[in-house]
């Protein structure tokens, strides 16, 4: 949405008290207190525990599915060995068990939200598969099947109805370069080929996307570099501001988006990254350590849940910034 800037222009109100429902952006002087007021975001926010899940679980999907306050946990890693097609919704304070996946697969990709889903590829271990599910808020139903299997997290953005895949790894050593476009009810390839990822985290639409980091190919290490799309082709960007990392998810835009936590080989992470289009900075850090864990919701309003650490989690955490009227400078 527009901020009062972009719809009103920047001259400033001259009021004698608060307006009663300011909008995100608008200006004004406060005569009476003699304050420059802004309503907007303020504080730089802070992660706070949320309901647990029902089933413990990592390695869901890599890309983000629902919002805050309406997640989507669906299939993931049990541990060694099972794998879940249990699905949860989230409704900002506890979990919910819904129908079960068709498919019993993990590392999928994802995009859409709690009342119109969408999953795609996966693990069953070792080889990865081509299969698409939607969710219309009570059931999974088959999707059209992808042009190239891929799993072990699948960079992934958009609705379903407008998704996109790019990277994933197929075993035994390949990476898939090839960027999928689904407009509900078929995938269509991408003339340009993406960088080798997976496992790393992503956001943003189908003509906006991003995604940072990947998982190594033994010996190397994982890369901590960020990709933008732009519709027709991926553009290198900033490295994010931690050790390199692999299994960390995160979601927004491409001009607001997060990620955190991962493993370190050896070792869990809880850092928090912060992303605008060009550059990382350092946020919040989770309150338990993890990886591949589940992801929604957007930079001010995150949602995190399951995972590993170092076996599978139910802890459910939830980043907010506040909102509301700030003081700019005084008379």
């Amino acid at each position: 949405m527009a901020g009062y800037n972009e719809i009103r222009g920047l001259k400033v109100k001259y009021l004698s008290a608060d307006p009663s429902n300011p909008e995100n952006g608008e200006v004004w002087y406060n005569s009476t207190s003699g304050n420059l007021r802004v309503d907007g975001i303020i504080g730089t926010g802070a992660w706070s525990s949320g309901g647990a899940l029902t089933t413990a679980r990592s390695s869901m999907f890599g890309g983000p599915m629902g919002t805050q306050t309406a997640g989507l946990a669906a299939g993931g890693s049990l541990g060694s060995p099972g794998r879940s097609n249990a699905t949860e919704e989230y409704n900002g304070s506890s979990w919910t068990n819904g129908n079960n996946t068709t498919d019993t697969l993990s590392s999928r990709g994802s995009a859409g939200s709690q009342a119109a889903g969408l999953l795609f590829g996966g693990n069953p271990s070792p080889a990865t598969v081509t299969d698409t599910e939607e969710y219309d808020g009570t059931n999974w139903t088959a999707g059209g099947a992808l042009n190239n299997a891929r799993g072990y997290n699948i960079n992934s953005a958009g609705t379903q109805t407008a998704a996109l895949a790019a990277g994933g790894y197929n075993p035994p050593v390949t990476f898939v370069t090839v960027t999928e476009y689904y407009n509900g009810s078929t995938w269509t390839a991408q003339p340009n080929a993406n960088p080798n990822s997976y496992a790393g985290a992503s956001g943003g639409t189908q003509a906006a996307a991003w995604y940072v980091g990947s998982g190594a190919v033994s010996p190397g290490p994982a890369n901590t570099e960020a990709y933008n799309w732009d519709g027709t082709s991926w553009t290198s960007s900033g490295n994010y501001a931690s050790t390199s990392v692999a299994n960390c998810f995160g979601g927004g835009t491409q001009t607001a988006g997060w990620m955190c936590g991962g493993d370190a080989d050896p070792g869990f992470k809880n850092f928090t990254n912060h992303y605008d289009g060009s550059s990382w900075t350092t946020a919040a850090a989770i309150s338990t350590a993890r990886n591949g864990y589940g992801q929604s919701g957007t930079q001010a309003s995150g949602l995190i849940f399951g995972g590993n650490n170092p076996s599978q989690l139910t802890a459910t955490e939830e980043f907010t910034i506040p909102v509301g009227i700030k003081t700019i400078t005084t008379s």
